[in-house]
């Protein structure tokens, strides 16, 4: 008999949860997780890989990371790369104990940089449109136009395959850009904060490819239980793509809409609805 009186032991059963960062664990006007705090120490406490997925950029997320005493994979520029620590699947349980600090291993999905800013500048010239990217902003332009500080806005400009735009032309232009775009295999996103050219990418595609490599590392027969929150219609597909999602409250704009019956609305905004979220996962399942 297995050690819960049954016959059989039930399949181990591995939780991951994956999240926005920028108005969902972080709040949307000073960046602070501070409120979601005793739901991050819960999951390092049970050993539960949290993955940043997020349209940072790796700079960015290293030093988020960092703070959050994050030892996991993570996602950036929209699903344009994974960034997984060196040795992070082939230490066994729990996952990252012996990864490799500050090594990481990258798998890229996206259009190089480079080339994404070739076309949009072509396009922008092309369309007399009006529309500012980060490649066309010094820190100081950035760190304004995000809130951040000088040395992290530094951060947000060293990107690998997506550029955000701030759109200063009429709502009208944007399906014109949007349709030049993707006659040169790239696509517009709208997030919380800022518009993001990027490849044929997103962030379900990273997400999907990572619970593949989980699945791969688990023991024979092991169950994953994937749970993802986001709070714009950048986040949408990566909500389709687990069994969990959860749809924070966005700082503006309705609230994302949910075909999934297990689907969590914490009815607030921030690291105040992603705790919130959390405690209701951790009801359902008895933790």
């Amino acid at each position: 008999m297995g050690k819960f009186g049954l016959e059989k032991d039930p399949p181990m059963q591995q939780i991951l949860v994956f999240t926005d960062l920028d108005g969902t664990l972080l709040d949307h006007h000073n960046y602070s997780f501070a409120a979601a705090l005793p739901a991050l120490k819960e999951l390092r406490r049970r050993d539960i890989p949290l993955i940043l997925n997020s349209s940072k950029t790796a700079e960015e997320i290293s030093t988020l990371r960092n703070e959050l005493g994050n030892v996991h994979p993570f996602v950036v520029e929209n699903g344009g790369a994974v960034c997984t620590p060196e040795g992070y699947f082939f230490a066994g349980l729990p996952f990252g104990a012996t990864a490799q600090p500050g090594a990481l291993e990258i798998k890229h999905f996206g259009t190089p940089y480079a080339e994404v800013l070739g076309i949009v500048r072509a396009i922008r010239d092309e369309q007399g449109l009006h529309f500012v990217g980060f490649a066309d902003m010094n820190g100081t332009e950035v760190a304004k136009a995000t809130g951040l500080p000088p040395e992290r806005a530094e951060q947000a400009r060293a990107r690998l395959c997506g550029e955000p735009l701030q759109w200063r032309d009429t709502e009208d232009k944007l399906p014109v850009f949007e349709a030049a775009l993707l006659k040169k295999g790239l696509r517009l996103l709208r997030g919380g904060r800022f518009f993001h050219v990027t490849g044929q990418f997103d962030k379900a595609g990273a997400v999907r490819w990572l619970i593949e490599r989980y699945r791969q590392a688990l023991p024979p027969g092991a169950d994953i239980l994937s749970i993802a929150l986001g709070d714009s219609p950048n986040d949408l597909q990566m909500l389709k793509e687990v069994d969990i999602p959860v749809a924070v409250d966005p700082a503006s704009g309705n609230r994302l809409e949910l075909a999934n019956p297990r689907a969590i609305y914490p009815g607030a905004a921030g690291p105040v609805g992603w705790q919130k979220a959390m405690e209701q996962i951790f009801l359902r399942m008895n933790l």
